[in-house]
């Protein structure tokens, strides 16, 4: 499942290949010219965790969209005002109590949209400045973590008023006294907690829970204790360069972690933060990535217009030629002649 910037939706059959030696896909469907497509990038897609006849995109033209797969037609459609830009949704993995769409705003707070009604449920208020990220936990079908420009992350329980935490890089105030700590409109005393030195655009929780995994525009990525919330100080490999907007992704043990850098994909291990691996094969800045949710394989989209499909070097002969995880060379260009 594929959203593109020119606010087209793309599903890909990743089992039936086109062309055998250079492992070519064939969209199965594309919605560029339709009426109910986005009118602008698209942000975010993602699947129904528990049916795939169903799946949701969010976009920069201030909507998110419901889409029955079969009948490849909008079902439900959430309009936001006309300057709240929508920058990334989310579906809890495990919820059975709620079918909520979790969505970071560009109006400071974080929306949530239920598609059974087809209305919105309500709003979490605590940022100060636009939402670039939103992740559910996969242990707790009430728990949301959000990260923000205005360089902080919150965790929040949605039954309940206000955030739960907001996590402090340096560890110096407990992070469930935080949230009455900062005032979203005090800038003076907000810049004294803080997840981030730059905006916050990437969060993920680890497979088990326990942790979250963020990065930013100050080229950090930093692992925070669900539990406590406190800094990890894993240290992590920093990223070349970075995207307004990009995602990482866990392998399925949760003891690796794919993260984009620039035209690359770093491999790092979660609990050291060691980098294992640079994986090159784009020609523009990768933004996202993801791991099949059985199959051992990684997916990455770039600028360049290019998904690629990534395999472990003990795969198919024709599929190792798109990575070699074992290289010891690690500045090969295996796309290169």
């Amino acid at each position: 499942l594929v959203g593109c910037g020119d606010g087209s939706v793309t599903i890909v059959d990743t089992i039936e290949k086109v062309n055998e030696v250079f492992i070519k896909y064939r969209p199965l469907f594309s919605r560029k010219k339709w009426k109910n497509r986005h009118e602008n990038a698209v942000s975010a897609v993602h699947w129904y965790p528990f049916d795939t006849g169903l799946f949701v995109s969010s976009g920069m033209d201030c909507s998110v969209f419901a889409w029955n797969t079969n009948l490849l037609q909008v079902v439900t459609k959430f309009e936001f005002d006309y300057d709240d830009r929508v920058n990334d949704c989310a579906l809890s993995p495990i919820a059975t109590t709620h079918s909520l769409i979790a969505t970071a705003t560009e109006a400071t707070h974080v929306r949530l949209c239920d598609i059974r009604t087809g209305a919105f449920a309500h709003s979490l208020m605590g940022h100060s400045k636009p939402v670039w990220s939103v992740a559910w936990s996969p242990r707790d079908e009430h728990m949301l973590a959000s990260g923000s420009v205005d360089h902080t992350i919150r965790l929040w329980d949605i039954r309940r008023p206000g955030s739960l935490m907001v996590l402090d890089m340096h560890n110096n105030v407990n992070p469930s006294l935080n949230k009455n700590f900062i005032n979203p409109k005090d800038s003076v005393r907000s810049r004294y907690v803080q997840s981030h030195s730059g905006a916050v655009q990437s969060l993920q929780f680890t497979p088990d829970g326990h942790h979250v995994i963020s990065s930013g525009t100050d080229r950090r990525i930093r692992m925070w204790d669900t539990k406590s919330g406190k800094n990890t100080f894993v240290n992590y490999e920093r990223p070349r360069s970075v995207s307004r907007k990009t995602n990482i992704a866990f392998s399925h043990s949760g003891d690796l972690l794919f993260v984009p850098s620039a035209k690359t994909i770093q491999i790092q291990s979660v609990h050291s933060g060691m980098l294992i691996n640079v994986l090159r094969g784009h020609f523009d800045s990768v933004n996202c990535c993801a791991v099949h949710p059985r199959n051992v394989e990684l997916y990455s989209g770039s600028v360049d217009h290019m998904l690629l499909v990534w395999t472990p070097k003990s795969a198919s002969s024709a599929a190792s030629r798109l990575i070699n995880f074992d290289d010891s060379n690690k500045n090969s260009d295996e796309w290169s002649d």
